[in-house]
């Protein structure tokens, strides 16, 4: 078994959600671990000569030449990272109700056609199958898991949007656990909770 591990902690030593990091990566013994640490390698933003030649690529089938090719040589990079894993986990936090643009922008280099996703008579099919998600992050706020709204408290995108990006690419299991740090005489217990409750779902899935 494979894991790809994604990770996004600019806090440093000093980043309450590395330490959901720190304990799950003590949690994957029985399985080879590739590390994608976004802050030593980021991903690209799609720019004119990138889109056009993922268009050219991706959807006209047409070969590139090797400066396009180098335009697309990241996002390649991370969609084979998860094609080759079998459980893919991402460690960060919660920026403005949601993911931080990094993470984002490794979503948008991984969702490829004809890679991560194809379309059918009856619309997209995923194509990463068989696979398993655990999205953990660590909020400033306390915030709904179960729905989203433009009401308080149920401002928590990134549940909803994590479940969208991985289903949407043929992932068999995606769950996300996330630690409120707002109130400052729970946070390490929050925390503590956020890790049991991780360790319980690999547990669950065998890993």
């Amino acid at each position: 078994m494979k894991t790809l591990i994604v990770s996004y902690l600019p806090g440093g030593s000093y980043s309450n959600t590395k330490q959901l990091f720190d304990h799950i990566l003590g949690e994957l013994k029985n399985t080879e671990v590739e590390h994608l640490n976004l802050l030593e390698t980021s991903p690209d933003f799609f720019n004119n000569e990138s889109i056009m030649a993922y268009y050219s690529r991706n959807y006209q089938g047409k070969e590139l030449n090797q400066a396009q090719k180098d335009s697309l040589k990241k996002m390649d990079l991370f969609a084979n990272q998860v094609s080759e894993a079998d459980l893919v986990v991402m460690v960060y936090p919660m920026y403005n109700f949601g993911m931080p643009g990094i993470v984002k922008t490794w979503f948008d280099g991984v969702m490829q056609a004809g890679v991560a996703f194809e379309y059918g008579p009856n619309g997209p099919v995923g194509l990463f199958k068989n696979k398993k998600a655990l999205v953990l992050f660590t909020s400033g706020g306390s915030y709904s898991e179960k729905k989203y709204s433009g009401k308080y408290p149920d401002w928590d995108t990134i549940s909803l949007l994590s479940e969208i990006e991985f289903s949407f690419m043929g992932f068999s299991d995606v769950e996300v656990v996330s630690a409120s740090t707002s109130d400052s005489g729970k946070k390490q217990q929050n925390i503590d909770l956020a890790k049991q409750k991780a360790s319980e779902i690999l547990k669950g899935w065998g890993v």
